[in-house]
């Protein structure tokens, strides 16, 4: 899934493919749990925009968002996902793919 600055979620149709995963299934099951609800599309806006508030003087500093993408993205202290992960994957993904994938791709035992 991919969610865009405006909040709302949509199927990843190339991660589909790449995975032989039906997209027609992520769309049903987006559809089916509601997770286009105005609310629901309006927290992660706002989650969107913070990110973006946050990092958006950085993006000239690899450094600065390595290490933004981290805090972001990886599981804090309690070994879970920040809140509206999806949303921060996709931001960081959207801006720095490069980051973004190195941070994600190590496995989570190199994380700890």
């Amino acid at each position: 899934m991919q969610v865009g600055y405006n909040g709302k979620i949509r199927a990843d149709e190339a991660a589909c493919q790449k995975a032989s995963f039906d997209v027609e299934k992520v769309k049903k099951t987006i559809n089916i749990l509601g997770l286009n609800v105005e609310r629901w599309r309006f927290a992660r806006k706002k989650r969107w925009r913070a990110l973006n508030k946050n990092w958006q003087n950085y993006f000239n500093d690899p450094q600065v968002i390595k290490e933004a993408a981290r805090m972001e993205l990886l599981p804090g202290k309690n070994n879970h996902l920040p809140r509206f992960f999806s949303t921060s994957r996709s931001y960081f993904v959207s801006y720095f793919v490069p980051v973004a994938e190195e941070i994600l791709e190590k496995p989570p035992q190199a994380r700890i």
